[in-house]
């Protein structure tokens, strides 16, 4: 048996739910859901600048907070979806009301010790190096980031494995579930700047953890906050691009060498050969982990 049985748990809710399709018509109704999501997403957003803002005071900063804050929108609207139409409890969502706070705390030092394993990986190699803390910095920005990104990590997970990977979870094996989920959800950063191959693989990877993180837990709680924390401390602790965007507001400074292959180049950190050997570790470390529990 692969996973402990309050992780079937929440496979069997998902299957009461209905039937489910064949994978490339879940794929396709997925991008039928996201896509208008998304896009009423970025009018609010839009509407938000116009509304609070005079274009001329308008910055990258500002930009990114209100897309980040944008998710707030899309969480409820894909929780509509599912509710309303698919008929989906929130159970099959992955939000179990046992041990939230337990459960958010714990992912929340699973995806800071990742990143900071990463990081300090970096500098041990010296591709890091550390150049003083940032005294410019904004506080309020910083605790504007940190919510932001607390939206964006739940909004994510909800999206791709709380939504997506369960509703191909219904009709076909895990195995595809977390393949497919995981593919999709790199291919949808490969507009970002810097995008490439290496950056593929990572964010695949970190898809297939994720995945396998929310099928030990059986709970949406835990993959948040490591997504979460993961791009926080990553831009705004440590300083480094986030998937192609640049953080003007972070705790730490850091000089970064011009190999790519280790520093990730403009993509940030996930475009990185270093991120490659924490994800696998970090995958093979929960694999582990549930088999010892199997042979308890």
């Amino acid at each position: 048996m692969l996973y402990k049985q309050e992780n079937i748990t929440l496979v069997d809710e998902v299957r009461k739910t209905g039937r489910g399709n064949r994978v490339w018509i879940e794929i396709l109704k997925f991008l039928a859901v996201l896509t208008p999501i998304n896009l009423i997403m970025v009018f609010a957003g839009e509407a938000i600048k116009a509304a609070l803002f005079q274009k001329s005071v308008i910055n990258e900063e500002i930009s990114m907070i209100i897309q980040l804050y944008e998710c707030a929108l899309g969480i409820g609207l894909v929780v509509l979806y599912c509710c309303s139409i698919e008929k989906r409890t929130f159970m099959s969502m992955g939000f179990m009301k046992r041990h939230v706070c337990k459960q958010y705390i714990k992912g929340a030092c699973v995806g800071a010790m990742l990143i900071s394993a990463l990081v300090w990986m970096g500098v041990l190699f010296n591709t890091f190096i550390f150049n003083g803390f940032n005294v410019n910095l904004d506080k309020k920005s910083i605790f504007l980031f940190l919510g932001g990104f607390l939206l964006q990590g739940f909004y994510e997970e909800l999206v791709f494995r709380g939504f997506f990977m369960i509703s191909i979870i219904r009709k076909n094996t895990i195995f595809v579930a977390v393949m497919v989920n995981s593919i999709l959800f790199g291919l949808t950063h490969g507009f970002n700047n810097g995008f490439q191959v290496l950056a593929l693989l990572n964010l695949i990877l970190f898809g297939i953890f994720e995945s396998i993180y929310l099928l030990k837990t059986g709970n949406i709680w835990g993959i948040s906050a490591i997504h979460s924390m993961w791009n926080f401390i990553q831009g705004n602790i440590y300083g480094f691009n986030v998937s192609g965007m640049a953080q003007s507001q972070s705790i730490f400074i850091f000089k970064i060498s011009n190999c790519e292959i280790f520093s990730g180049g403009t993509f940030g950190l996930e475009g990185s050969l270093l991120t490659t050997i924490v994800l696998l570790s970090a995958i093979n470390m929960v694999i582990l982990y549930n088999t010892a529990l199997q042979l308890q």
